[in-house]
């Protein structure tokens, strides 16, 4: 099961009865005394381990490369063509694209996707914002749109895709389409921090949409959906998974629903109308409880209603006079 607090611990063994690389406060007077003895020996040796340990990490971190493609290499067999292939390639600068730019926060820069992949990402984009977004109605959240549509942009064009995207197998699933049918995918593991994924889920869960879908109604089902529904609009059946390890997992800053922009945020994102309480829970009023009782006369104007049930009893007043039901 996955856990969003689970992370690996290291525990190291050295000499001497000194259990752990941190020593704790309170050591006794031989661990004070082996620390003096080791002390000139041991930081030196510390130094070294940590410049190499260090280095290694910087090394790991900053070279960007990508994992995969999916322009069609053979035209003649429609089966294969548009199945994910890996690649072991330095991210470049694209020379044109037919359609505009789908991830403005990579405009200019060194990516992992070429036209086809840009075309791809602009039109689903188009039918994410009307599904989550305010295009779709008030049932939809324009920050919610924005998170998903960075998200799937660090996927396809991340610079350090290879980071974070890997390659699995080639296989037959029912074609999500007509389930009669078989569709040719090839599974991918995308890799996320759990922190992000939850923040991602909170961002959208009380869109009109998510509310539906009972899929969605945690984190984890949340993420799922999305990577077994890519198998609709390509070829590719994508498996999200969770590490909160920088070198192996994507970890981008997103947007919370409350956060208030005009026309576009920070990183070039069209945003046409900021979120309500209907679809974002942390605009609501904290003092609103809309579990409690609502009054009989609650939305109406008390005076006007008053004075239409008065002249109707008095007109009916009158009317038993006139009749004389009062003689």
């Amino acid at each position: 099961q996955w856990n969003l607090y689970s992370h690996p611990s290291f525990f190291f063994q050295a000499e001497d009865g000194i259990r752990d690389f941190c020593l704790s406060r309170g050591l006794g007077d031989v661990y004070k005394r082996q620390i003096t003895k080791f002390s000139s020996i041991m930081s030196r040796k510390l130094t070294v381990v940590l410049s190499l340990l260090t280095l290694a990490m910087l090394l790991s971190i900053s070279v960007q490369k990508c994992s995969f493609n999916f322009d069609c290499t053979n035209p003649s067999d429609p089966n294969t063509c548009g199945i994910p292939y890996p690649v072991d390639v330095d991210p470049f600068i694209p020379d044109k694209f037919t359609k505009p730019l789908a991830c403005p926060e990579f405009e200019g820069k060194s990516l992992c996707c070429g036209d086809g992949a840009n075309s791809l990402l602009y039109d689903q984009f188009q039918l994410l914002r009307f599904t989550f977004g305010s295009q779709g109605g008030d049932g939809g959240c324009d920050l919610c749109a924005i998170n998903l549509m960075r998200f799937w942009c660090q996927y396809q064009c991340s610079p350090d895709q290879a980071k974070f995207v890997t390659l699995g197998d080639v296989i037959d699933i029912p074609d999500p389409l007509d389930p009669s049918k078989k569709k040719t995918v090839r599974t991918m593991n995308f890799t996320i921090n759990p922190e992000m994924g939850c923040s991602l889920w909170q961002s959208c869960k009380s869109t009109a949409y998510a509310a539906q879908v009972s899929a969605m109604q945690s984190a984890k089902g949340f993420a799922n959906f999305m990577g077994q529904n890519s198998a609709i609009q390509t070829k590719s059946l994508v498996n999200i998974t969770y590490d909160d390890n920088p070198a192996k997992s994507l970890n981008i800053e997103l947007h919370p629903c409350s956060a208030k922009y005009t026309d576009k945020d920070e990183n070039g994102y069209e945003i046409q109308s900021n979120c309500s309480c209907n679809t974002c829970e942390e605009l609501c009023d904290a003092n609103d409880d809309i579990t409690s009782q609502t009054s009989v006369l609650e939305g109406f104007q008390l005076w006007p209603v008053l004075g239409v049930y008065g002249a109707i009893l008095l007109l009916t007043f009158i009317y038993a006079i006139k009749k004389g039901i009062f003689s």
